[in-house]
């Protein structure tokens, strides 16, 4: 599916006479499949996995933070 909305998306930019891009369904369905990435300066990519790793690490320091006092 990736495969095919990157093609998808190539296509529509390519397309001279616009009606790739002037069809609703299509430009409903990019947009909605689209899926936005960030990464570190291409080292690592900050996705919902990192969040989630990142997050639970600093629960765990509070909750050892906290039963320490």
């Amino acid at each position: 599916m990736e495969r095919f909305n990157l093609l998808l998306y190539r296509l529509m930019i390519q397309d001279k006479t616009k009606t790739l891009v002037e069809n609703k369904r299509l430009t409903t369905h990019i947009a909605v499949r689209r899926e936005v990435s960030f990464s570190a300066c291409g080292f690592f990519n900050f996705d919902y996995k990192l969040l989630h790793s990142i997050l639970a690490a600093v629960t765990t320091y509070f909750v050892v933070l906290i039963s320490l006092e």
